[in-house]
């Protein structure tokens, strides 16, 4: 017996003394306690009262969700790259404000092995004719036509170049009246703008059309021969009464000896839009990073543009039509998006397969679908809260958060795993002021 105190009186002399904690150790000790006391709390609140913390989940995502009713998507890089104090900013802003880009630009180009046939016109005549009649409805009932929309330059073809040529001829008796001459250097300027205020308008829409004026008669009754002849001969725009070199418009000419044009594989069409923001508000016109703003009558008629020139019925034979829009960048990017969303959704179906395999087994008590889903949904709903509350406070989407989504799916699977393999750990045995390794997550769990 005494040989026995003696022995451990000795191993008691051989055990080394704690080393006194540093005040920074002492303050971790403390924090780390904190934090496992407060989320161990925590937990048993949640294990005690499950549906209450179920339903006040499911109500603050919905209630953080209605932030989408202010979603604001920002493309332009000016606003995105660009520190919002710099000289190149106050400068944008300076001529946004003095001298705005109103004007868009359509496009249309007709293909085939010569463009320049009657039965080509007169199908780009059609098809004029029909872009013409496409009808827009805002969200106050009102229709808008090309004509609402488009923008409007002086027309003085027609009975108006009649009319005035026979002023010039009185103005000017002396003066040859096929003469061109430049109005605004004539009279002076307040008269001018009076007389140009009376001037009637047309939509500014340039091709070879204006070779004719969009005469329905003259044109329904060209032929070829007609079509080449005044191709090579006529100089002034019939409808704006204008000196134009129709051969501008044309691609892959071919002249014979002399000159004269015999043929074209392209011809091109260009309409001018007008964006008017007192129609209504501002959008930005894509999400391909570009600056433009249209408002919401033009960017529908917009649409409805591309919509028409893609359906190919009634075209002849031999001709194609190949169209751009300021739309259509928006269209492409937004395609390619969208085209990817079925790469999303096979991913997530994946995702799901993957973790319903490693947290469950292969038997019908253990296996785990409907954990493995709640774990997926609540990643989505923390997506949605985030996403909502940052809208709700105004802060605007732009193209990096695109991947933020993936980044939160990836974060939440890892934790599902993390918690499951700490439930695993966990045994029935398990008392107060046990520690319970956890090799998931490279660590201990404390139980107080």
């Amino acid at each position: 017996m005494i040989e026995d105190t003696v022995k451990m009186e000795e191993a008691v002399e051989k055990v080394p003394e704690q080393p006194q904690k540093s005040c920074i150790q002492r303050l971790s000790h403390a924090v780390v306690e904190t934090l496992e006391r407060s989320f161990y709390r925590y937990g048993e609140s949640v294990a005690s009262h499950p549906c209450l913390y179920i339903a006040g989940c499911l109500l603050f995502t919905c209630v953080a969700c209605m932030g989408f009713f202010n979603f604001h998507q920002e493309h332009r890089p000016e606003r995105l790259w660009i520190p919002q104090n710099s000289d190149y900013i106050r400068t944008l802003d300076w001529q946004a404000e003095n001298f705005p880009q109103d004007q868009r630009m359509e496009f249309i180009m007709y293909q085939a092995d010569n463009v320049l046939t009657a039965d080509y016109v007169r199908e780009m005549y059609r098809i004029h004719q029909l872009v013409s009649s496409l009808v827009v409805t805002d969200a106050h009932g009102n229709n808008y036509t090309q004509k609402d929309l488009c923008f409007r330059v002086p027309a003085l073809g027609g009975e108006q170049r009649a009319e005035l040529r026979r002023i010039k001829q009185q103005i000017f008796p002396y003066r040859d009246p096929d003469e061109d001459l430049d109005w605004s250097l004539a009279f002076h300027k307040s008269m001018y703008y009076q007389f140009y205020t009376k001037m009637p308008t047309a939509c500014l829409e340039v091709g070879i059309l204006e070779v004719w004026g969009y005469d329905t008669a003259v044109i329904q009754a060209l032929t070829d021969d007609d079509v080449l002849n005044d191709i090579n001969t006529v100089n002034i725009s019939a409808t704006f009464s204008y000196p134009m070199n129709f051969t501008d418009f044309l691609g892959g000419i071919v002249k014979n000896a002399s000159g004269y044009i015999t043929g074209a594989r392209t011809a091109l069409t260009m309409l001018v839009m007008q964006t008017t923001r007192s129609r209504g508000s501002s959008m930005p016109a894509n999400s391909a990073g570009l600056s433009e703003e249209v408002d919401m009558e033009l960017f529908a008629w917009e649409g409805k543009y591309i919509q028409f020139l893609n359906n190919n019925t009634n075209r002849p034979q031999g001709l194609q039509v190949f169209f751009q829009s300021q739309r259509s960048f928006g269209e492409i990017s937004g395609d390619t998006i969208l085209g990817d969303v079925t790469f999303l959704i096979l991913g997530n179906v994946t995702l799901f397969v993957y973790v319903q395999l490693m947290l469950g087994k292969f038997n019908m008590v253990e296996n785990r679908p409907l954990l493995s889903l709640l774990g997926l949904l609540s990643t989505f709903m923390a997506v949605g809260v985030s996403f909502g509350l940052c809208s709700a406070m105004g802060l605007l989407y732009g193209p990096v958060h695109t991947i933020l989504p993936l980044l939160m799916l990836g974060l939440g699977v890892d934790d599902m795993f993390v918690i499951v393999q700490c439930w695993h750990n966990l045994t029935p045995q398990t008392t107060a002021g046990d520690t319970v390794t956890c090799y998931r997550c490279q660590g201990s769990a404390h139980f107080s």
